[in-house]
C-alpha cells in the first residue's frame, strides 16, 4: 500500500509520494497517466479541484481518495471541493460531470464535496456511472450539489448490466438538487435468462433536498419488456425533502426482489412513493408527508402516511430565539421519528448522518426514522450530584452531550467522573472522549468506565497531552444504556493546568 498526495500547491511532475512532493490535481492520480492501484490511498489537501476526471486506473481492490478535511495527512486544513466550474465559480460550468467512473472499480470516495456540471438531457452532472462494468463504489461522507440547468439530467446516473449486483454504497451523504431532475437515476436493463436480481444499491444515512418536480429516487429499466428484471435498490435511514417524487420504480422493476425503504422520512415532496405494479416497492417503519403518500399499492405494516402527518423536524428556526442551532432536518425534541421502530428484519446503520452512534435521543434504545438521531440530550439533575452538592449532567437512555474545553500549548490533563444506574446496566458501560482537533495537533482519546453499577462516582483520565497551539478540545459523554429509562450521570471535568 502506498499512500499519494495531491495539494493545491504541487506539482504533477513529482512523484506524489510525500507531502512535499504532492500531485497538483486529482486527473494525475486517477486519470490516464494514473499509477496508483488497489490498497493505496490518496488524500487531496484543503482547496477548490476545478477538474472533470475520467477515472482511468483499474484497480483489482478499493482505492480510496479521501478527503483530508482537518490536515492530519497533508497539514491543509478545510473542505475539499471537486467542482465541474472549471474556470471559477461565476462562469458556467463544464457540460460534463466532475467524476465519470469509465466503468473502473474499486473504487472509495471520501469527505469531498462534488459540485455537477451543466448537463445535457438524460446525462449525469455529478456522477456517471454510465458504463456496464462499474462495481464495488463507495461514497462515504460526501457532499452532492446539482447545479445542471437541464431539467432532464441526473446528478447520479447508474446503468449496470443485466444480471449484474454492482455493489453502491451511498453512506452519510448529503445531496442538493437545484433543479428539477432526478437525484439518482437507475437505468439496467431487464434480461433475457436467468432470474429477477439485487442491483445491489444502497444509500445509508443520507438527506436529499430536492428541487423542483423530479423524482428523488428513480429506477427505470432502460429495456424493460424481457421475463427477468432488476430490484433491490436499499434506501435505510434516509431523510427526503421535497420533490416531485421521492421513490418511483416503473415497469420491469421487480416485485419478487423489491426496492425497500426502511426507517426513512419523506417530507414535502408531492407523492412519496409511485410504482408501476403494486409489490415493487417494500417500506417498512417509513414516514411519508406528501401529498399523495402513495400511487399504488399499501403501507408497509410499521409505517405512518398522509399529508396531515408532521414529521417535528428543526429547519434552522431555533437560531432566532437564541436557542442551540441543530443541523437542517434535525429531529425536534419529541419528535416521532424519535425510536420510532425496528424489527427482526431490520437493523439501523451503527452511525447517523452526523457520525454519531445510534441509537440515540433519550428514552428510547430503538433509531430514530430519517438520516439523524437526536444528540445533545443531558440535562442538569440534583439527583446524584458528585457529593450531593449542585447539580450534575444526566443523560437518560442512549445519548450523548458536547463540551468544549479551553486548553493551552502546554502539558494538560482532563478528568471526568461517571456514575450509572442498574437500569443503564454495564453491557456497554458509559464512556467520555476528547475528540481530534488537527488544529492543536491532538489525537483524540475514548475511556470507558470500569466499575458495576450501581457504584460511586468514578474517576475518567484522560492520558496528558501536549497541544501545539491554544484552542479547545470536545468532551463528549456518552450515556450506553440498555433501556430507556437507564440513566448515566456525569460530574466535576477537571483540567489540569
Amino acid at each position: 500500500m502506498t499512500n499519494y498526495y495531491v495539494r493545491k500547491t504541487g506539482s504533477n511532475a513529482v512523484a506524489g509520494t510525500s507531502v512535499g512532493a504532492a500531485w497538483l490535481t486529482v486527473t494525475k492520480a486517477i486519470g490516464p497517466s494514473g499509477t496508483t492501484v488497489g490498497g493505496d490511498v490518496v488524500y487531496l489537501g484543503a482547496g477548490i479541484y476545478r477538474e472533470t476526471v475520467t477515472v482511468s486506473v483499474t484497480p483489482a481492490s478499493v482505492l480510496r481518495i479521501v478527503g483530508d478535511v482537518d490536515g492530519a495527512q497533508t497539514g491543509d486544513l478545510g473542505e475539499v471541493v471537486w467542482t465541474a466550474y472549471t474556470t471559477n465559480d461565476q462562469t458556467t460550468p463544464a457540460t460534463v460531470a466532475p467524476l465519470n467512473m469509465n466503468g473502473k472499480s474499486f473504487l472509495q470516495f471520501e469527505k469531498i464535496r462534488f459540485v455537477g456540471a451543466n448537463a445535457a438531457s438524460t446525462v449525469a452532472s455529478i456522477v456517471n456511472a454510465l458504463t456496464l462494468t462499474s462495481t464495488n463504489i463507495t461514497f462515504l461522507d460526501c457532499t452532492f450539489e446539482g447545479v445542471a440547468s437541464n431539467n432532464s439530467s441526473r446528478m447520479v446516473l447508474v446503468s449496470g448490466a443485466a444480471g449484474v449486483t454492482q455493489n453502491i454504497l451511498f453512506d452519510r451523504c448529503l445531496f442538493k438538487s437545484y433543479c428539477p431532475a432526478s437525484v439518482v437515476f437507475i437505468s439496467t436493463p431487464t434480461s433475457t435468462t436467468g432470474a429477477d436480481w439485487d442491483v445491489g444499491i444502497e444509500f445509508r444515512n443520507c438527506r436529499i433536498d430536492a428541487g423542483g418536480a423530479g423524482t428523488v429516487f428513480a429506477m427505470t429499466p432502460s429495456a424493460s419488456g424481457n421475463a427477468f428484471k432488476p430490484g433491490g435498490l436499499l434506501i435505510r435511514n434516509c431523510t427526503v425533502n421535497g420533490g416531485g417524487t421521492a421513490v418511483a420504480a416503473s415497469a420491469g422493476v421487480s416485485t419478487t426482489v423489491p426496492i425497500r425503504l426502511e426507517n426513512s422520512v419523506i417530507v414535502g415532496a408531492g407523492t412519496g412513493i409511485s410504482v408501476g405494479t403494486a409489490g415493487q416497492v417494500i417500506d417498512n417503519y417509513t414516514l411519508i408527508c406528501a401529498n399523495t403518500p402513495r400511487t399504488a399499492g399499501t403501507a408497509g405494516a410499521n409505517s405512518q402516511a398522509g399529508p396531515a402527518w408532521y414529521p417535528n423536524l428543526q429547519i434552522g428556526h431555533e437560531v432566532i430565539v437564541g436557542q442551540q442551532q441543530r443541523p437542517y432536518l434535525y429531529p425536534g425534541a419529541g419528535s416521532n421519528v424519535l425510536g420510532f421502530g425496528a424489527d427482526a428484519t431490520y437493523t439501523a446503520p451503527a452511525y447517523d448522518l452526523a457520525n454519531l452512534p445510534r441509537p440515540s435521543g433519550g428514552g428510547s434504545i430503538l433509531a430514530a426514522a430519517g438520516c439523524f438521531e437526536r444528540h445533545g440530550t443531558g440535562v442538569g439533575s440534583a439527583a446524584n450530584a458528585d457529593g450531593g452538592v449542585g447539580k450534575c449532567l444526566k443523560i437518560t437512555g442512549p445519548g450523548d452531550q458536547d463540551f468544549q474545553l479551553a486548553v493551552d500549548a502546554v502539558s494538560t490533563v482532563i478528568t471526568v467522573k461517571v456514575l450509572w444506574d442498574s437500569g443503564h446496566g454495564d453491557t456497554n458501560k458509559p464512556q467520555a472522549s476528547l475528540l481530534a482537533n488537527a488544529e492543536i495537533g491532538y489525537a483524540g482519546e475514548t475511556k470507558t468506565a470500569t466499575v458495576t453499577a450501581p457504584s460511586a462516582y468514578e474517576t475518567l483520565t484522560f492520558t496528558a497531552f501536549t497541544p501545539t497551539a491554544k484552542g479547545v478540545v470536545t468532551l463528549r459523554l456518552f450515556s450506553r444504556s440498555a433501556s430507556g429509562t437507564g440513566n448515566a450521570y456525569f460530574d466535576t471535568v477537571t483540567r489540569t493546568p
